[in-house]
């Protein structure tokens, strides 16, 4: 999913390309959230901070995920990073 938004051209300003190029944040979230179940942090941190690099519809759960791994891995001072971007 995250490949075949990336193939899409940027010069392709049609309504679908435009829209299929917003999935992109959220699509990285839901992978990372598959990561995250599969106790796989290193790769879902790299999943997630993509996902909360832009805003979109689903960052707070992007953000809750990441604060999850954080918590989850041991790195409490992230995860209160995490938390304190979350408020």
């Amino acid at each position: 999913w995250i490949s075949a938004i990336e193939e899409i051209p940027e010069d392709d300003t049609s309504e679908e390309a435009v829209k299929n190029r917003s999935r992109f944040y959220y699509a990285n979230f839901y992978v990372g959230e598959c990561f995250m179940r599969l106790e796989k942090y290193e790769e879902a941190r790299k999943y997630l901070n993509i996902a909360t690099s832009q805003e979109h519809e689903f960052i707070a759960y992007a953000y809750n995920t990441l604060s999850k791994l954080e918590y989850d891995s041991g790195n409490l001072d992230e995860c209160l990073k995490v938390c304190q971007k979350i408020f």
